[in-house]
């Protein structure tokens, strides 16, 4: 999970059922560190099935609670792989110094949530002292070549900047690239036809 949801975990699961548990800074930012290695919803399923087993009150061994978490709420190597993550705000002081480490997240999130998010943790900055302010971090690094229109995820941008480079090639020269792209869209568009896998072909050196 990203930072983002390891901080929502504290604070609308680990703290609900157990309200009496505060958590300083320097404990916040180790349990978001120890969170965003396991799943996101499994890890929230597998804190309140422990708080659902407990059998005496007050707050839990931190230890037990992570095994618990262990046990159920593991991410697969194929899973990390296929979330892009990446650094999407800070909160400041007024002197500009950062409040907290700086947030993580998926930088798949559309510019919208990213900004509400980093509100939200202005605002509490702000109960704790007055003056803080949030700086948003760049999250489109398509410096180069094909670019998607703006205001999409950029999963989706990546995918227009593909549609048009492709565009490009089969309405360009003769090829070997272009000649290998016709092959791999017709053997695409069959593939999907029967619902059968067929290989596109083996690779190309371009």
């Amino acid at each position: 999970m990203t930072d983002l949801q390891a901080a929502e975990i504290i604070e609308t699961v680990i703290k609900s059922h157990w309200p009496n548990w505060t958590f300083t800074v320097i404990e916040t930012r180790e349990w978001v560190r120890t969170l965003a290695k396991f799943d996101f919803q499994k890890a929230k399923s597998a804190i309140s099935e422990f708080y659902m087993a407990q059998t005496r009150q007050g707050k839990p061994a931190p230890g037990a609670l992570i095994m618990a978490l262990r046990a159920k709420a593991i991410v697969r190597g194929d899973q990390q792989q296929q979330e892009r993550t990446g650094l999407l705000f800070g909160i400041c002081r007024a002197d500009g110094r950062l409040r907290w480490s700086k947030f993580s997240g998926s930088l798949d999130m559309a510019p919208q949530e990213v900004e509400a998010m980093a509100l939200k943790y202005t605002r509490y900055a702000n109960q704790l002292e007055a003056g803080h302010y949030y700086e948003l971090y760049p999250q489109d690094n398509e410096t180069e070549g094909y670019s998607g229109d703006p205001g999409g995820t950029i999963t989706q941008r990546r995918q227009q900047a593909r549609d048009k480079a492709f565009v490009d090639i089969l309405n360009g020269d003769d090829t070997k690239t272009r000649r290998w792209l016709e092959n791999y869209i017709t053997k695409k568009h069959e593939a999907e036809d029967s619902k059968d896998p067929v290989l596109a072909g083996d690779a190309i050196e371009i």
